[in-house]
């Protein structure tokens, strides 16, 4: 039974933040990088291309003792810099009959927390 955080679907939707005013570039990255490595092993870095993916990482918790959920961010800034395009996609592995198949989608606790947490180093206030 998947967690009831977790969402079928084809691909996780890409969400945009603007990158607050008064940030450089440079900043922005390092923050970004570090608020993913604290959750995620990371397997792509190209500062130059604006661009860090991470693995699959599995989510552990109540709902997922076993490990069957895993999560990974995909981060992009735009050819300016000034807008951070971020995707977090999730997979659980579904046990049975011998075979290890995963439904994919987006798990809304991982995508709610990694969200956040970039909002509050880089992103623009709301008002």
């Amino acid at each position: 039974m998947t967690p009831t955080t977790f969402v079928t679907a084809h691909e996780a939707n890409w969400i945009s933040i603007e990158i607050r005013e008064g940030v450089p570039y440079d900043l922005a990255w390092t923050r970004c990088l570090h608020v993913l490595a604290k959750t995620f092993e990371l397997k792509l870095i190209s500062k130059e291309e604006g661009l860090i993916q991470t693995e699959w990482t599995p989510t552990l918790g109540p709902a997922t003792p076993t490990g069957g959920l895993a999560s990974r961010a995909t981060l992009l800034f735009s050819a300016d810099r000034r807008v951070l395009q971020m995707k977090l996609d999730s997979r659980f592995r579904v046990f049975g009959g011998g075979n290890n198949s995963f439904l994919y989608g987006f798990d809304t606790g991982v995508t709610g927390t990694v969200k956040s947490d970039i909002m509050a180093v880089v992103g623009r206030t709301t008002r």
